[in-house]
């Protein structure tokens, strides 16, 4: 059966010398591998710079209801990037976005909230100029929203240590279970972080340390939100850039 969707590109794989497997996080269908064939070639017409993360496509798909591997009978790009591929941070930010999603999203279905954000997200990243230091702490939080384990801003004096295991604030633990919450200094960031929008989360002042590390406890929540979440490849490379 053949289906019209968009997709997000999040990831490919070489497959023969001129073939690729790819990952694309589709409108209409949710997650979904695909084989695609004559796109690798050193021509000037190498449809391979069509699958580079987060790149959206039009697609027309064969839709079967058995098998992990689908095809693609037409293809073509609903965004052409003018700024991403030559940005080495809004480049960084793309492969670790690409990344977090491609190990986050299980969904074998459609999700059409989920797709808008992400959308939104790309043109957004495509479209800024200016500091982008704290975009992916913007990007991890929101996307708990999509994902079922956003934060409950319950922060208060009592209540001031982050839970990475119930995605709510409580009073300072024992020593046994610190390792499971964020200091009281990275909690009440993070509350202060909690249902803004992505221009202010932008403009929150915070150093580089402690953006690093801010990145590492949302890291972690995922990882006891999500089962068997991996360690994240494009983590040390986004820091460097960032530092």
């Amino acid at each position: 059966m053949l289906q019209k969707t968009q997709g997000i590109v999040l990831s490919h794989i070489k497959y023969s010398e001129t073939s690729i497997i790819c990952k694309i996080y589709t409108e209409a269908l949710g997650i979904r591998t695909y084989i695609i064939n004559s796109v690798r070639s050193s021509k000037p017409k190498n449809k391979a710079v069509f699958f580079q993360p987060l790149t959206r496509l039009n697609m027309v798909v064969y839709e079967k209801m058995t098998g992990d591997i689908h095809r693609i009978k037409e293809y073509g790009p609903d965004l052409v990037f003018q700024s991403i591929p030559f940005d080495v941070i809004k480049s960084s930010l793309a492969i670790f976005i690409s990344e977090v999603l491609s190990k986050s999203i299980k969904e074998q279905e459609a999700n059409s909230a989920l797709f808008e954000f992400l959308s939104n997200t790309i043109d957004f990243l495509e479209q800024t100029e200016g500091n982008l230091g704290n975009f992916s702490i913007y990007f991890l939080l929101d996307l708990t929203k999509y994902l079922g384990f956003y934060p409950n801003n319950n922060f208060t004096e009592e209540n001031s240590q982050f839970s990475l295991t119930d995605g709510v604030f409580a009073a300072p633990p024992q020593l046994i279970t610190r390792s499971l919450v964020m200091s009281v200094q990275m909690s009440e960031l993070l509350s202060k972080m909690l249902g803004k929008d992505i221009m202010t989360i932008l403009k929150t002042p915070i150093t580089r340390e402690n953006r690093k590390e801010m990145l590492q406890w949302l890291i972690r929540y995922y990882e006891h939100q999500i089962s068997n979440f991996p360690e994240l490849k494009s983590l040390s490379v986004l820091e460097t850039v960032l530092s």
